[in-house]
């Protein structure tokens, strides 16, 4: 019986605490987010100078890579684009049991599309375009600061509005947090896109009068 009791009073208890309204926070947090297009310096070609064995049937005479080399370097030559634009990829020039001919890949950086577009009109056989991106400028510290200043002014104007809707004030800021990815801030990467925006995220957490 007393068991029974000790159960009813704990009920009721329960049930009136559920009844009681919620405590009112005095804080708003928000999330303000700044965003900003970054445009390309330009794209970068990648591409494969390879020899040509000779073929009889096809009636294809040997060219050697030191002579795609060669003949690819007067094309950069007629457009006016300096040698040290192009960078080869070391590795690809190592010798394997698997390879059948020689061949290297080299990466080359030009203006802009239409500068692109003129290397994939080139003739020289041999020579193949294999990938075009848009390389974006490096990590810019400012910029960062720039983005991450703009992200909190926007968390404060929702948080002021919202305060205004319900009556209150806007205080003093207690807490941020920066949620913007690691990879967004340190690296603009490369892209099919001539330009592309990145995106800052800031929790900003305010008092309320």
């Amino acid at each position: 019986m007393k068991n029974m009791l000790a159960f009813l009073v704990l009920f009721c208890a329960h049930n009136l605490v559920a009844q009681l309204p919620a405590v009112q926070e005095n804080f708003i947090r928000i999330v303000g987010l700044a965003e900003k297009e970054v445009k390309s310096e330009g794209l970068e070609l990648t591409m494969t100078m390879s020899e040509i064995p000779p073929n009889e049937y096809q009636k294809v005479m040997y060219k050697s890579l030191a002579s795609v080399k060669e003949e690819f370097n007067q094309f950069l030559a007629s457009k006016n684009i300096p040698k040290a634009n192009l960078k080869q990829d070391v590795l690809s020039g190592m010798k394997t049991r698997y390879k059948k001919q020689a061949n290297e890949t080299y990466t080359l950086k030009v203006k802009n599309e239409a500068e692109a577009l003129e290397f994939t009109k080139t003739e020289i056989n041999g020579l193949a375009i294999t990938k075009a991106e848009h390389v974006y400028p490096e990590y810019d510290p400012k910029l960062d600061e720039e983005m991450a200043i703009a992200a909190i002014e926007d968390a404060r104007r929702k948080a002021s509005n919202i305060a205004k809707a319900i009556g209150r004030k806007l205080g003093k800021i207690l807490n941020i947090e920066d949620q913007t990815g690691s990879d967004t801030k340190r690296n603009y990467g490369k892209s099919a896109a001539a330009s592309k925006y990145v995106m800052h995220r800031i929790s900003v957490t305010f008092e309320l009068q």
